[in-house]
């Protein structure tokens, strides 16, 4: 949804369909952009609600995979947040350089399990885009 000026807010509910984990999740984020230096800066805020199934596939280890015995971890969902910025600099028509440097926090409960020993990550982009 387009929100005034450079600003937009989204909504995705997700659901895996390929019988894999069969989780879903469900996404908020809200967006803004400013113009800087000849190029597009951009803050992002979101939230991203995970179910068990979802939990269970991708953060714990299935008693097949361990060498050890790790101890039992159940979560019924989870609540990850982040915030991001991002700038985008144009070459030409087509090219843009892009770089973007995102934080996410982890749910509390998430963070307990025993494969995890962090609150939360940082994560990062640089490179060119093609647009067309």
């Amino acid at each position: 949804m387009k929100l005034p000026g450079d600003s937009w807010l989204e909504l995705a509910l997700l659901q895996d369909i390929t019988g894999v984990h069969n989780g879903h999740e469900v996404q908020i984020n809200g967006y803004k952009s400013v113009e800087v230096l000849g190029g597009l800066f951009g803050f992002e805020a979101g939230a991203n609600y995970k179910s068990s199934d979802l939990i269970e596939y991708y953060y714990t280890i299935a008693p097949t995979e361990a060498l050890t015995r790790l101890t039992k971890y159940e979560l019924q969902s989870a609540i990850n947040y982040h915030f991001k910025l991002a700038y985008e600099y144009p070459i030409n028509e087509q090219l843009s350089v892009d770089l973007q440097l995102k934080h996410t926090w982890l749910d509390r409960e998430l963070a307990k399990n025993p494969i995890i020993n962090e609150s939360g990550y940082f994560s990062g982009f640089a490179g060119v885009t093609y647009h067309f």
